[in-house]
């Protein structure tokens, strides 16, 4: 079912070019479009109706006014799209893209349309596919897609405003739309295109009728020759089926001769396999000597364990102990790494403190150089506007002229009372203050901008009037200039056309005229007189005497062609019965000597029945030959078929084992690849430049190191990780043992104690002495004693004395470690790696041999299965060859009992043709011969008479027309003669034309001088006014913009300076302050346990390692056993193959059997030759009949006899169908167009009834009727009638604004719910234009009851577009009363929005269905 999704505008009448697309989306069941009137709701419509139809609105047929104007955006290109997402029919999602541009040129405006796109989504590759269309082509699809027609999108669904009351328009108008829908006028005139096809077929069939007579002669003629050539036919069938006997004969050797091969291969591939499976019986060996010395003796278990289940019972229960310990040390690691993230955290938190204290610091500065700001921008805007502030009653007059001047001993006070210039600060009042006066200065400016506008506008509407009308007047005297120029000029070229028509055809005289006359009349006599002549009469009824003759001679020689067919086919019977004699006795041999040839075979495998071949005096008619054949062929094919399923069974079998097979080889491939891989990256890490040797090498210098204090750290091949671990807890412990660096914690703390004792005042220093401690103030001696204090302890050199050489050497052992700890960092991944290797490369090496051994066995099956398919397939080759023989045998017996039943059939036949044995062969021949010359005389004559009465009627002819040619002659030069003479009395009349506006002309041209005069000087005047507005204006914008910009720079600066004073900065710092000393107290805890926790990792890995060493050692002892047991198994795999050689059938005799199959070959290719001689000899003899059948006479005479037979009775038949396809077509037509109306009427009365409140119409229909005319161009007309009481009136004319408003939607609503079922879609455009309150109220509750019926239908779609808000809001109650169906989530309001250009452009907002 088809549904609509989705329509996106762009550049379509009101809708911007420029700017984002404007898109609607559309919803199940209803979706509603509100809107003021020209906002742009219609434009909706119309491109939903262009989208799916092309067609343009009514009255724009060419598109230009469907296009934004670009003179209305001054632009010469302006381009409109319309997409449209919709589901097809078939349930596909896809997009219509339609795209049009609008051209500006000079004078005109040029329209274009664009090819159009269709995207859809490719199910296959999930891809969406875009293909470009040229707009016919979409205009055809998209109906096709929507399953709805052209019309029916076009005046039901989508119907424009303007059209809407179609159903009630004139006759014409409504029929042609009511034809569209029901799309009756293809099928009336297909049926009169059958009408017309049947006259001419009929008279086609007499014609074919007469050929056909003609042709049927020389058929009977032609067949004597083809059986004649058909017996030289047969024995060329026999000699090659004789000839494809020997061919089988040769194959069948050849067939032995390669079985004797494949005895032989059979035996060779044996024999190579026992030396290949003798060559890994000794590999095996070897390895397994190889692995017990690489084990030793201390390490060979193998003894002790002869077989692999008690190792690896050992095996399973040391890997449980392993994993219980490998998850205690997981569980460790875990541990660790938990600790150390949550001491990163902690170390994070305390780097964010820190910084959060240092941005608290900047905020401050920052809001003293805004304040800075800010004081400097109001002294200039002071300075440069002359502002005059009056302040409150409590405070004094303040005069801004370039700085502060207090009148009364007033300033302005800051927040803390500082009138310091380097940190201003101002009162809020004071800044209101300020602020208000800005405002009162910036509407000023702006009152001056618009008077100066407002008074040199009226000026220049002053003079534009003056020189509007001056132009008009100077265009009035132009326009009739011109129209005398187009009169003079249209009388110029009359006149020139006169004359050259005189000149062009020369003048007629009286005399011409005469002549022409004259000659007509002698024509016409001649004429008369050759019309009359007697032969016209007389040649017809010489021609009917001759065509009589002919009849009764085709009538004689018809009969004794029957009786020549007759003798011939007596003659052709008694050769026949002899040659098929002669054949059956041939076959009969023939079937026997191959019966015998199959008999050892058929012995061989007990099919051999114990009866005899039938001869032929017991089976005279061929039957029991063929039963007996048919028999042995049933037992051959039964038994072919078991041995058959016996060999896809073993075919089976191999190819499961050779899949098992190739599975095993590409494994042991990927296995194979995957430990040279892991070896060369073994040794890249084990090279001298390689991460493990340098590794190898730190480790030894931190062991030495470590020894020289009387440590011991991991070993060597301990993992890496331990190697970390050990070396972060010893960093942590120099971290812990590290100096103090005390002279720098003391010269920043003193520091930090003068600047919090030193707090700004109004005291020439601008700063006054505090305790740092209880900000208590001092004076006098205790600010003497203070400074001493401070001074002192700068000086002392205990607080600054450090260790220097306790800080040195813990500096240079941290960054050891350090290094250490980097190195490890970065060579992690390759150390990781190459402990992963080497453990990935023993289990490797492992699985290859597992994987080898395995793939040896299956091999060894699959060669088992071979030879069993082998053997099986031999037989099958027996019983298919003995199955050809027995189809040859059944052929030879069918044939044979198919010609014994001819020689019977024929011998019948010839005792039934006796009735002519009077008559002889070459007598009849000839006497038709001699018949068939009389005929041909009859012929020659009649043509000699047709030849002679055509030359007699093409003389009439050619008088006729002579005549008639010179009777229009003399019209044409008296028509002529006529006209030269009004000709002349025209030009004169012209001549006084062009002299009266001559002068005219001049009078006009004498006008023109002073209008230009004036015109120039109010130009002049005009332009002087326009430079002196844009110089006064434009200073006075300037002006007021650079108010505007720096007033808003001084608020900014405002809101950013009160805002800083609503935070609370100083308890943050605080509060920072505590958290980063309960931060550092974390991270000295966290510290020891991890040192604890890593004490315990250490010695747990030890025990670990020592226990996958001993596993190790399992591993390969077993891997010597299985070595071991692969090695038997391949001697008994040898032993195996030795006695399957032996076994071979047929080895010992399979050269002889070559020889003799080589022998036999040749002798039958021998006879094969001799056979080719006798093949040509009848090979010759055909040809030459061929030659007698290819004659003019003979040649393809059947074919045409049967192309003429095919002809003619299908063209009769032909014509008889089609009458009655037309009579069907006809039938149903009338039948669907009832229908059709019927429900059409029951839905438009259902909805009358619903929605008309008035009282005065009882119901509405449609009413169809046949027009005059024949009953083969059936056609209807149409109107629409209204009830009222007991009569039917035509509504047109009759009815109201409102009532035919509201029909034209019942019907419509009727016809989409008839017509568009496949698109369950339609919109509405203003519904109610019209319509009083009680008949919108039922078209509400109408369209209501609609949706709540119809919204059970998948792609039921109502689109309601008006400005009607008391509608919307009565359907909207409508349908929240009724249940069964959703209501719609939004609703979409179309408007008009001013844009950045000035300009109006229509906007469609989305909106909630509760706003509604």
């Amino acid at each position: 079912m088809a549904s609509i999704n989705r329509l996106a505008i762009r550049g379509v009448r009101s809708f911007s070019p420029n700017d984002e697309e404007q898109a609607v989306e559309f919803f199940f069941p209803c979706t509603i479009i509100v809107g003021a009137n020209g906002c742009g709701k219609t434009t909706i419509i119309e491109s939903l109706k262009y989208a799916m139809t092309g067609a343009f609105p009514p009255g724009n047929k060419s598109g230009q006014a469907f296009v934004h104007d670009p003179r209305s955006i001054g632009s010469q290109l302006v381009k409109a799209q319309v997409k449209l997402r919709f589901t097809s029919r078939g349930g596909n999602q896809m997009v219509v893209v339609r795209s049009m541009e609008l051209t500006q040129k000079k004078t005109t405006i040029s329209f274009k349309q664009l090819d159009g796109a269709l995207r859809t989504l490719d199910t296959a590759t999930n891809k969406i596919v875009s293909l470009s269309h040229k707009c016919s082509e979409l205009d055809r699809q998209l109906p096709q897609l929507l399953g709805v027609s052209k019309p029916i999108l076009e005046h039901v669904l989508f119907c424009h405003q303007e059209d809407a009351s179609w159903p009630l328009q004139e006759g014409a108008v409504l029929k042609k739309r009511f034809d569209d829908i029901f799309d009756s006028t293809r099928y009336t005139k297909a049926i009169d295109v059958f009408r017309k096809t049947e006259k001419d077929l009929l008279a086609k069939v007499k014609d074919l009728k007469a050929d056909l007579a003609g042709l049927s002669s020389h058929r009977h003629a032609a067949h004597g020759f083809q059986k004649e050539l058909s017996r030289h036919q047969e024995q060329l069938d026999q000699l090659d089926d004789e000839k494809k006997q020997l061919l089988e004969d040769i194959k069948d050797a050849e067939k032995a001769q390669a079985e004797a091969d494949e005895i032989i291969d059979q035996v060779e591939e044996v024999t190579t396999r026992i030396e290949a499976a003798t060559a890994q019986h000794a590999a095996k060996l070897e390895m397994v000597q190889k692995q017990k010395e690489m084990l030793g003796k201390e390490q060979d278990m193998t003894k002790d364990h002869p077989n692999t289940e008690s190792l690896q019972k050992m095996l399973r229960e040391y890997n449980q102990q392993v994993e219980s310990q490998s998850d205690e040390l997981e569980s460790l690691r875990s541990q660790e790494a938990n600790l150390e993230k949550s001491i990163q955290k902690l170390r994070d938190k305390e780097r964010a403190l820190a910084g959060r204290k240092a941005r608290l610091e900047t905020a401050r500065e920052h809001q003293q150089q805004r304040c800075k700001e800010r004081y400097a921008k109001m002294e200039h805007m002071a300075q440069t506007y002359s502002f005059n502030l009056q302040l409150s009653s409590q405070q004094a007059n303040v005069s801004f002229d370039g700085s502060f001047v207090a009148s009364q001993n007033t300033t302005f006070t800051g927040v803390a009372g500082s009138t310091d210039s380097t940190n201003p600060e101002i009162g809020k009042e004071e800044m209101l203050s300020f602020l208000k006066v800005v405002d009162d200065k910036e509407k000023e400016l702006q009152e001056a901008y618009q008077d100066s506008k407002v008074r040199h506008q009226a000026e220049e509407d002053k003079l534009v009037a003056a020189l509007s009308d001056l132009e008009g007047r100077r265009k009035s005297v132009q326009n009739e200039r011109q129209k005398l120029a187009e009169q003079r000029e249209k009388a110029s070229a009359e006149q020139r056309e006169l004359v050259r028509q005189m000149d062009g055809h020369g003048r007629v005289r009286k005399t011409d005229i005469e002549d022409t006359r004259r000659q007509a009349t002698r024509l016409a006599k001649e004429r008369d007189q050759a019309n009359s002549d007697p032969r016209r009469t007389q040649i017809p009824v010489e021609i009917r005497s001759l065509e009589e003759k002919i009849d009764s001679t085709k009538r004689e020689i018809e009969d004794d062609r029957m009786v020549l067919e007759s003798l011939r086919h007596c003659a052709e019977n008694l050769s026949a019965i002899t040659m098929l004699q002669e054949q059956c006795e041939k076959d009969v041999e023939a079937l026997e000597e191959t019966y015998r040839d199959q008999s050892f075979l058929l012995q061989k495998h007990n099919l051999k029945p114990d009866e005899a071949i039938p001869s032929s005096d017991d089976d005279p008619d061929g039957h029991k030959l063929v039963s007996f054949v048919e028999s042995i062929f049933d037992k051959v094919r039964e038994k072919f078929e078991t041995v058959k399923s016996d060999l896809s069974k073993a075919e089976d079998d191999v190819a499961k084992t050779q899949r098992s097979c190739n599975e095993r080889s590409a494994v042991l491939s990927s296995q194979q690849q995957s430990l040279h891989t892991v070896t060369t990256r073994l040794e890249q890490l084990e090279g001298e430049q390689g991460s493990v040797v340098q590794a190898q090498k730190m480790v030894e210098a931190l062991r030495i190191h470590e020894a020289g204090i009387g440590l011991s750290p991991p070993s060597k091949d301990a993992p890496p990780q331990d190697l970390l671990t050990y070396i972060n807890s010893r960093l942590s412990e120099i971290e812990e043992d590290a100096p103090a660096d005390d002279a720098e914690f003391a010269r920043k703390l003193l520091k930090k104690l003068e600047r919090l004792a030193k707090r700004p005042d109004d005291s020439p220093q601008g700063f006054s002495l505090v305790c740092p401690c209880c900000d208590r103030g001092m004076a006098g001696d205790e600010v003497r004693n203070f400074k001493t204090k401070m001074d002192s302890l700068k000086k002392d050199s205990s607080l600054v004395k450090t260790a220097d050489a306790d800080v040195a050497v813990y500096n240079n052992l941290k960054a050891r470690y350090e290094e250490w700890r980097q190195f490890l960092n970065e060579k992690m991944e390759d150390l990781r790696d190459y402990r992963r290797f080497r453990e990935e490369k023993l289990k490797l090496e492992i699985s290859l041999e597992q994987q080898n051994d395995d793939l040896a066995t299956f091999q060894a099956t699959l060669t088992g299965h071979k030879d069993n398919a082998k053997t099986i397939q031999a037989e099958l080759d027996e019983l298919k060859d003995l199955l050809d023989a027995c189809k040859r045998l059944s052929g030879e017996a069918s044939r044979i009992s198919e010609k014994r039943m001819q020689i019977d059939q024929k011998k019948q036949d010839m005792t039934l043709d006796t009735a002519y044995a009077d008559r002889d062969l070459r007598t009849v021949e000839r006497e038709i011969a001699d018949k068939m010359e009389e005929k041909d005389g009859f012929m020659n004559k009649i043509n000699r008479l047709n030849k002679e009465m055509t030359a007699l009627n093409n003389r009439i002819t050619q008088l006729s027309t002579q005549a008639a040619n010179m009777d229009k002659i003399v019209r044409e030069r008296e028509t002529k003669f006529a006209a030269a003479q009004k000709n002349d009395e025209r030009k004169a009349e012209l001549a006084e034309q062009l002299s009266k506006m001559q002068e005219e002309d001049a009078k006009l041209q004498e006008q023109l001088a002073p209008l230009k005069r004036k015109i120039e000087t109010k130009q002049r005047d005009k332009e002087r006014a326009r430079a002196l507005r844009d110089s006064e204006v434009s200073s006075l914008h300037n002006k007021l913009i650079e108010f505007q910009s720096e007033a808003k720079e001084l608020r900014q600066l405002t809101k950013a300076i009160d805002d800083f004073a609503a935070t609370e900065v100083s308890g943050d710092f605080d509060r920072i302050s505590a958290e980063t000393s309960e931060v550092l107290e974390q991270i000295s805890s966290k510290d020891q346990e991890l040192k604890s926790l890593r004490a315990d990792l250490s010695k747990l890995q030890d025990t670990v390692q020592n226990q996958e060493r001993y596993k190790k050692m399992i591993r390969d002892n077993i891997d010597v056993i299985e070595t071991q047991n692969a090695a038997e198994e391949l001697n008994k795999e040898i032993e195996r193959l030795q006695e399957q050689k032996r076994s071979v059938k047929g080895s010992d005799t399979a050269y002889d059997e070559h020889k003799k199959a080589v022998a036999l070959k040749q002798k039958r290719q021998g006879e094969l030759a001799r056979l080719e001689g006798r093949f040509m000899e009848v090979v010759e003899a055909v040809r030459s009949l061929k030659r007698k059948l290819s004659s003019e006479e003979y040649k393809d005479v059947d074919e045409q006899y049967r192309i003429a037979n095919i002809k003619f009775h299908t063209t009769q038949l032909a014509a008889e169908d089609l009458k009655k396809y037309w009579n069907a077509v006809d039938k149903a037509l009338l039948k669907y167009h009832s229908v059709k109306i019927g429900e059409i009427n029951k839905i438009v009365r259902e909805l009358w009834l619903l929605t008309y409140k008035g009282e005065d119409i009882g119901n509405i229909e449609i009413v169809s009727g046949e027009e005059p005319g024949s009953r083969s161009s059936r056609s209807y007309n149409y109107r629409v009638v209204m009830t009222k009481g007991n009569s039917q009136l035509d509504m047109r004319g009759r009815c109201s604004a409102g009532q035919r408003v509201l029909a034209s939607i019942v019907i419509r609503l009727a016809l989409a719910e008839t017509f568009g079922v496949n698109c369950g879609c339609i919109a509405l455009d203003e519904p109610t234009v019209n319509l009083d309150y009680p008949n919108k109220k039922g078209l509400a509750v109408a369209l209501a009851q609609i949706i709540a019926a119809r919204s059970q239908q998948s792609n039921f779609q109502l689109v309601l577009i008006t400005h009607d808000e008391e509608f919307v809001s009565m359907t909207k109650t409508e349908m929240s009363m009724l249940t069964g169906f959703s209501m719609p989530e939004k609703y979409f309001q179309v408007r008009r929005e001013r844009a950045s250009d000035g300009k109006f452009y229509s906007k469609i907002d989305e909106k909630d269905w509760s706003e509604l």
